[in-house]
């Protein structure tokens, strides 16, 4: 992507104008860099908070710790922290895991006597709880025990 023209922006190395280059390397010095963060992006370390707002420069001035733009975005998108740990918490996992074992026991033994009532059922449970703002991992975990319950109430009765 060219840098924009009218963004008045110089090389930190040599000084040069950087308007208009279709590259991100100063030709005179050789120097790379990036265009300052916008202002639109709402960018914060992930460390500290500080606004990372118009910065060159990848690395917090606050706290000294570098980041990336796109992980950055990324992390905003999902609403929540920058580190891995931290978009996928050990909970989520368990919730997934434990609802999909289950779901799919259910799905397999009920399947067998009921197949077009239990996916279409299930398909209405994953509506309603999301449109109630239920996280994904409890909506699978929630249709998973009841699928698995129902299956074992089944099985013990029959």
């Amino acid at each position: 992507m060219p840098v924009p023209m009218g963004m008045n922006l110089a090389c930190h190395g040599c000084g040069r104008k950087l308007d208009g280059l279709d590259q991100r390397t100063c030709p005179d010095c050789g120097r790379r860099f990036d265009l300052p963060i916008p202002e639109e992006l709402e960018l914060r370390c992930h460390e500290c908070g500080y606004a990372l707002t118009g910065l060159m420069t990848r690395v917090c001035p606050e706290c000294g710790t570098g980041f990336d733009v796109r992980g950055l975005l990324f992390a905003k998108r999902l609403g929540r922290g920058h580190r891995l740990s931290d978009r996928f918490p050990v909970y989520e996992v368990a919730h997934y895991t434990v609802g999909i074992v289950l779901g799919v026991f259910g799905l397999l033994t009920l399947g067998v006597l009921l197949p077009c009532v239990s996916f279409i059922a299930t398909a209405a449970f994953a509506v309603a709880f999301y449109a109630r703002g239920m996280e994904p991992s409890r909506i699978v975990l929630y249709i998973g025990v009841f699928w698995g319950g129902l299956a074992m109430l089944a099985l013990m009765l029959f």
